[in-house]
């Protein structure tokens, strides 16, 4: 890449930052606070009862060996800091997620001794331990674990304190997302767990951060503007447990949003038509399984504590106009579309080049999908897995319609416009374009068409002005090709796969999991001339 590109990409990625962002992001680097060692405030004293969240996947396989995002380590070989292990791991390492897992009462003296030896070995203020977002989850998991009967020590309550004022002076304000609202939501759990001035002003700080940021963040549709289900999962389960403390402290949480519970309603809405009849959230953008709660236990967390379930997706279209989502529904097919930005422009960390792709399921099973995610950090397979080849849409001499890089950024960003919806009896079509590919030469513009039957689902796809390009559609591995490699078995149905000449398979990768590749197949389709078409077809 030249000098020039270089500096395009990044001009393309700084110029869509809110104005405070940068700043803020050079005083977060440049001012390190001291911490604050003083002795914890006196605990509160609870006047209502705790809901118990549903419970996540044992996490410790013994008392000093952790199993994460599908990788077992044991710490004394791997530490609490340095290299060795993938980011996301060492900082799900601090959550301290098993307190709250399947079983975790049974396991409280491996917890006790645990939590003590975090104490000894993570001096406050260093390591990746105390970076603010690991941080805020494990603040309350903690104070969760005490409300669910677990008992902190004093040097763990101090401790608890000591880590509460760290984060007041530590708030990822530059960062915006899900860890703004986690930094908010571990203010509010602290400030409401202590009692006293010093708690008080934590939690008013929170619930300040809180209010501002759900105005943002949350769309009139009810989707996270990060358009990633999974962390939309997680920003929704965030606002469940201030539901269930509020339940549990209510004279204090007067400065709580007062349309909370209006919000979840909203959210778990949004969820239900980004689901697939598996139960399971569609990949887009950052979203593996595994990681939030599914959305059935979302819903039932959310009416133990008092706010009433979502409204089941319906036959037919479910337009989704904020997050630029559409559920197409008919017989025994699901099909869900991405047209819509490829997230927010401030905050894209979690974006992928999948502009106009689709998840399909048939007879209950996922059929087609995106190929999800296995991994963060920098590096080529975070590349692959975030680029347009990786998702069931069309690449122009192979480039990616958006411009994801280093990880977390995101230059030149596709547009969709022209987005229809019509639908005549029984079959639904739905058509949209995006300006991806402006930037090559004559400007082209790739125009995709949906149309769903109770017996078929075409896509059709063309270049404007005529080019060509290749569409791909990623197969899940449990669907069983035949010989002939246009016939398949889905949910022990026979489909047939009708592509255009000059179509091929090729061998693919999916990543429902972090840390978990399943080889796959995906079918490789030429646009050239008047386009390119594929469909599949049922009994």
């Amino acid at each position: 890449m030249s000098w020039r590109q270089t500096i395009g990409r990044h001009w393309h990625f700084a110029r869509h930052l809110q104005s405070t962002q940068m700043f803020r992001g050079m005083l977060f680097r440049l001012v390190m606070p001291t911490p604050d060692l003083r002795p914890a405030p006196p605990p509160r004293q609870w006047s209502g009862s705790w809901v118990i969240p549903p419970q996540r996947a044992q996490s410790l396989t013994s008392p000093t060996r952790f199993r994460l995002l599908n990788v077992e380590r044991e710490l004394g070989e791997v530490g609490w800091d340095g290299g060795g292990v993938d980011d996301l791991w060492r900082y799900n390492q601090h959550y301290f997620d098993d307190l709250g897992a399947v079983g975790f009462s049974g396991r409280a003296s491996w917890h006790h001794d645990l939590l003590a030896r975090w104490i000894r070995e993570n001096p406050p203020g260093q390591g990746v331990g105390w970076n603010p977002h690991p941080t805020s989850v494990r603040i309350v998991n903690w104070i969760k674990w005490c409300f669910a009967g677990g008992a902190l020590s004093s040097e763990c309550t101090n401790s608890l304190a000591v880590q509460a004022r760290w984060l007041s002076r530590r708030i990822e304000h530059h960062r915006l997302g899900n860890h703004l609202i986690a930094n908010a939501k571990a203010l509010i759990f602290a400030g409401s767990f202590f009692e006293g001035p010093e708690a008080d002003s934590w939690r008013s700080e929170g619930a300040r951060i809180l209010r501002a940021q759900l105005v943002d963040q949350v769309l009139a549709d009810g989707g996270h503007y990060e358009l990633s289900p999974m962390y939309h999962s997680i920003v929704l389960e965030d606002l469940i447990d201030l539901v269930n403390l509020r339940c549990l402290c209510p004279s204090i949480c007067a400065d709580f949003p007062r349309d909370l519970d209006r919000l979840i309603r909203s959210m778990l809405t949004w969820l239900a038509v980004m689901t697939h009849p598996d139960g399971r959230i569609a990949l887009f953008n950052d979203a593996a399984f595994g990681v939030a709660l599914n959305p059935s236990q979302l819903a039932t967390y959310a009416h133990k504590c008092g706010v009433e379930g979502p409204q089941s997706p319906l036959e037919g279209c479910t337009h989704l106009g904020d997050s630029g989502y559409i559920r197409m529904q008919c017989g025994p097919a699901v099909a869900i579309l991405d047209v819509g930005a490829v997230g927010p422009d401030c905050c894209p960390g979690h974006c992928h080049a999948d502009t106009l792709s689709f998840e399909l399921s048939l007879f209950g099973e996922r059929v087609m999908a995106n190929s999800g995610v296995s991994q963060y950090g920098r590096g080529p397979i975070r590349d692959r897995q975030r680029g347009t080849a990786s998702h069931n849409t069309v690449t122009i001499n192979e480039q990616n319609s958006s411009d994801v890089w280093g990880g977390f950024r995101v230059g030149r960003r596709a547009r969709v416009c022209d987005v229809r919806i019509d639908q005549t009896g029984a079959c639904i079509t739905v058509k949209a374009r995006h300006d991806g590919y402006r930037h090559l030469g004559g400007h082209p513009q790739h125009v995709r068409e949906w149309s769903l039957s109770g017996q078929e689902f075409r896509v059709r796809d063309t270049i404007e002005p005529c080019r060509e390009g290749r569409a791909r559609f990623h197969l899940t591995p449990h669907v069983e090709l035949a010989s002939d490699g246009w016939m398949c078995r889905a949910a022990g149905r026979v489909v047939r796969i009708d592509a255009p000449s000059g179509s091929c398979w090729e061998d693919s990768e999916w990543h429902p999991e972090f840390g978990l590749s399943l080889r796959s197949r995906r079918i490789v389709v030429p646009v050239r001339g008047d386009g390119g078409c594929i469909a599949i077809r049922w009994e």
